[in-house]
C-alpha cells in the first residue's frame, strides 16, 4: 500500500507532506500497524488487509540504482532510485535488537539475485532471527536457497509493519510509489493496495508461509512449481 494523505503528512520523512500521499513509502502493515494508526486518524480498528507475519519472504526486483562511489552526476532519468530499502518494523517494547533493514546495496552483492535482477529476502519469527544472529553484526543473516542458486537476508517478521522506502525515484520509473493508487486516508488506503496493473515487475511480492515448520522448511519451498 501507499501511504495515503492523512499519514504522510503526520510521519515526518514520508516525502508527500503538503502534497499528497507520500512519494518516498509503500508498505505492508501488520496488525498492530492497524491499530496504531487508526487511532493517529481517530477511526476504527480496520478489519482487513492488516496482517500477522511469521514465516515467509518478498520477492523484488532490484531497482537500478545511483553508484556514488563510481558516478558522479545523478540523473534522475538514468536510473530507477538513487537508493531502496526493506525494513522490519515492531512495536517497543520489546525491540528484538537485531538488524531490521536490507538495502539495494545489499542486494546487489553477486550471488544475492537471479540473472532477472530478481532478489529474495525472507523473514521469520523473531526468536528464530534472534537464534541465528552473530555477536555484533550489522547485518541480517544470511541463508542459502538451493532451487534458485542464491544467497537471501532473513529478518525477524514485523508485529508493525514491513516499510518499502525509495529516494528519490526517478519520474519515468514506472516501480515509483507516485504510480501506486492514493488515498485521502488510512482505511480508504487499506482498499486499494499497489498492484502489477500500478508497478508492473517492480512490485515487491510479499508472501506468507504460515504452515513452515521451521526456516528449513520455509527455505525447500522457494522456488518450488507450488510456490
Amino acid at each position: 500500500f501507499r501511504l495515503s494523505e492523512d499519514l504522510s503528512k503526520v510521519i515526518s520523512d514520508a516525502g508527500g507532506s503538503n502534497r499528497g500521499c507520500s512519494e518516498a513509502y509503500l508498505y505492508s502493515p501488520a496488525i498492530a500497524a492497524g491499530v496504531d494508526f487508526a487511532a493517529r486518524v481517530h477511526a476504527a480498528m480496520p478489519g482487513w488487509n492488516t496482517y500477522s507475519f511469521t514465516y515467509g519472504f518478498i520477492r523484488c526486483r532490484i531497482p537500478h540504482t545511483f553508484q556514488n562511489f563510481v558516478e558522479h552526476i545523478f540523473d534522475p532519468n538514468g536510473y530507477d532510485v538513487l537508493a531502496f530499502d526493506v525494513s522490519s518494523h515492531w512495536v517497543s517494547p520489546p525491540v528484538p535488537q537485531v538488524p531490521f533493514t536490507v538495502t539495494s546495496k545489499m542486494l546487489q552483492v553477486p550471488g544475492f539475485y537471479t540473472r532477472f535482477r530478481i532478489a529474495y529476502i525472507l523473514f521469520a519469527p523473531v526468536r528464530i532471527v534472534q537464534d541465528m544472529e552473530r555477536p555484533i553484526s550489522t547485518v541480517p543473516p544470511v541463508v542459502y536457497i538451493p532451487r534458485l542458486h542464491i544467497s537471501a537476508y532473513v529478518l525477524a517478521a514485523p508485529s508493525f509493519l514491513f516499510a518499502f522506502r525509495y529516494y528519490a525515484p526517478s519520474p519515468s520509473w514506472r516501480g515509483s510509489p507516485v504510480n501506486a493508487p492514493c488515498a485521502p486516508d488510512f482505511l480508504t488506503s487499506l482498499k486499494n493496495p499497489a498492484s502489477c496493473d500500478d508497478l508492473g515487475d517492480d512490485l515487491p511480492q510479499i508472501t506468507r508461509v504460515d504452515d513452515s515448520r521451521d526456516l528449513q522448511d520455509l527455505i525447500s519451498r522457494i522456488g518450488s512449481p507450488l510456490m
